[in-house]
């Protein structure tokens, strides 16, 4: 009796192929298994061994399937609760890793500051507009390893009121023996809303975005005050 081995060949190669619905998987590996023993010489029945090995081959593709599905969901929570946090800061005042702050048609004057790695003996800001230009450079002096706080009167160098927009600060921070020292950013704000343009969700401090990882606290809002 002559065997018919298209089916097997079949069925073998299927596993070579990516499975991408758990349930259409099961349907052809049962479907294919019953046209296999449909089809076996009943005096020289498939090898025992090759069966196994395809039952065996069907149960990690199916397990890891699982596995993939479990982390999506996993995935799909973690965004949900990062979400639901973000909003819930709507409204809040925080403290963000950034050297960036904004400045709305109402305000006469802004504080912000940054941290020092180490002792001072010098120590200036330059603070830049949107183009990145220099606008204005308050000179602090010697100042020593930590906190560090300024006031800026929204004028430039030369006394003339800056518009409403975005700012950013540039540290230039030396020790004793001339030597740069590194400082870290940092600016409150109040959170005005969340966005999600870039996947993932963005506190919205005025004309500055900042992610989740970069918040460094959390307090009442009373204005930008560090």
């Amino acid at each position: 009796m002559q065997v018919n081995n298209t089916e097997q060949t079949a069925f073998t190669g299927m596993y070579n192929k990516p499975v991408g619905n758990q349930e259409l998987g099961k349907t052809e590996f049962l479907s294919l298994l019953v046209t296999q023993l449909k089809n076996q010489d009943p005096l020289q029945p498939m090898d025992n061994t090759e069966f196994v090995a395809q039952l065996a081959q069907f149960s990690n593709v199916e397990q890891l399937v699982s596995v993939n599905q479990g982390i999506n969901m996993l995935g799909m929570q973690q965004m949900s609760m990062s979400n639901a946090q973000a909003a819930s800061l709507i409204g809040k005042e925080v403290e963000v890793r950034s050297d960036a702050f904004s400045v709305g048609a109402a305000d006469t004057e802004v504080s912000a500051g940054f941290s020092l790695d180490g002792d001072a003996a010098d120590v200036k800001v330059n603070i830049r507009d949107a183009a990145g230009s220099v606008v204005r450079t308050i000179e602090l002096g010697a100042q020593s390893e930590g906190e560090v706080s300024f006031d800026w009167d929204l004028r430039d160098d030369n006394g003339v009121a800056m518009p409403p927009g975005t700012y950013r600060i540039d540290v230039a921070a030396v020790d004793a023996d001339g030597g740069n020292i590194t400082w870290n950013p940092k600016v409150r704000g109040t959170v005005e809303g969340v966005t999600y343009d870039a996947g993932y969700p963005e506190l919205v401090l005025g004309g500055v975005k900042a992610q989740m990882s970069d918040i460094l606290g959390v307090f009442p809002a009373t204005g930008l005050v560090p």
